[in-house]
């Protein structure tokens, strides 16, 4: 047999559990030869092979089947629970994102109070199965994560990964993984009724190349939001900034000149936020006579006399919550997918009206 189509066959039948739960030890080279009926080479070559493709997760010199959450009965689960000083793991994309920055903070904190010994490790995109492989060979008993990368390749490590993992500041709708963030839709369906009520006209949603989704709770909440007041959002009121500040601002102008009654942007975070208002300022605009912005998170980088409508949380809940979803899943990596979703507050500042005391709620 040809070794794609080994591959191919002993990957299909990991999957369907021919090998074991997660956590079970995979077949030795003359076990595997045996079963398949083939050389102890091509054995050898296949191992190989499913290791390099992260079907098989190695550990020492043994292989373990990776086909989802594993249970406490397992090897794998016995192997990295030995110790007593249980360790978890931050996977961390950016510390130059003052969200992530902040957040993992306030994880390494909350974890240490809960008696168990953080890890951080810093992933680009590329190497983020990396880094999760890296946290369960160093004997991490669980992970959290922010999810940067939702490429399908990625998602599909994820949703197969054996150790308990919590994903921070998403709600990963793809897989089946607990996860604490904001209540984002609900902050949409906010900003809608806050610019309907402060007479805004038009309007249109900001975020990055890399989050535009479907699964995007703060734009359709937004979108809901709207819809409830006869209003439909198109497409092309949505936009994705990226690096090319001049693209970026040809984009808004263009837009807004052909506005003519005030637009409200909602912006997926404060970063995107403080890049529009500057586009906008330096059109000519005015804020908020012209254009109204809201950002997300609350931080603290917009600088000047625009003072940004945002929308604020506790980082110190999400992580209470992350940290104690983490211990369930500890007792029961089994345990059922768990979204939690903290409440949000938009705080009224003179983006987008002159009331800067008045916090903001449906």
């Amino acid at each position: 047999m040809k070794l794609n189509y080994l591959f191919e066959q002993v990957k299909k039948d990991i999957a369907t559990g021919v090998f074991g739960k997660s956590g079970s030890r995979f077949s030795d080279v003359k076990s595997l030869a045996e079963q398949y009926d083939i050389s102890y080479v091509t054995a050898i070559k296949l191992i190989a092979e499913l290791k390099n493709s992260r079907v098989l997760l190695p550990i020492g010199n043994k292989n373990f089947v990776i086909n989802g959450p594993y249970g406490t009965n397992s090897e794998l689960y016995k192997i990295i629970n030995k110790t007593h000083e249980k360790k978890l793991g931050i996977l961390v994309p950016s510390f130059t994102n003052p969200f992530i920055a902040e957040m993992t903070e306030e994880l390494n904190d909350t974890i240490l109070r809960c008696g168990f010994l953080p890890e951080i490790a810093l992933a680009h995109d590329e190497d983020e199965i990396a880094i999760l492989e890296h946290f369960a060979k160093s004997g991490c008993a669980g992970v959290f994560s922010f999810l940067k990368n939702q490429t399908p390749g990625v998602l599909d490590y994820y949703s197969r990964f054996p150790l308990p993992i919590v994903i921070v500041g998403k709600n990963p709708v793809d897989i089946n993984v607990s996860s604490v963030t904001a209540d984002n839709y609900t902050a949409g369906m906010v900003a809608a009724k806050h610019f309907l009520e402060y007479g805004f006209k038009n309007f249109a949603y900001a975020t990055t190349y890399n989050n535009i989704s479907v699964n995007d709770d703060r734009l359709n909440g937004f979108r809901d939001g709207l819809k409830k007041a006869g209003i439909t959002l198109p497409n092309e009121n949505i936009f994705a900034l990226d690096q090319n500040t001049s693209k970026n601002k040809n984009m808004i102008v263009s837009f807004l000149s052909k506005r003519k009654q005030r637009t409200g942007f909602f912006c997926y975070h404060d970063i995107v936020a403080a890049q529009l208002i500057i586009i906008v300022q330096n059109a000519g605009y005015s804020i908020p006579g012209h254009v109204g912005i809201i950002g997300y998170d609350n931080l603290s980088i917009v600088t000047g006399e625009t003072k940004l409508t945002t929308f604020a949380y506790s980082f110190n809940k999400i992580a209470e919550n992350a940290v104690s979803l983490m211990k369930e899943k500890l007792l029961k990596p089994n345990s059922p997918k768990n979204t939690i979703n903290i409440q949000t507050v938009l705080i009224v500042r003179n983006s987008t009206n002159r009331d800067l005391n008045k916090n903001y709620q449906l």
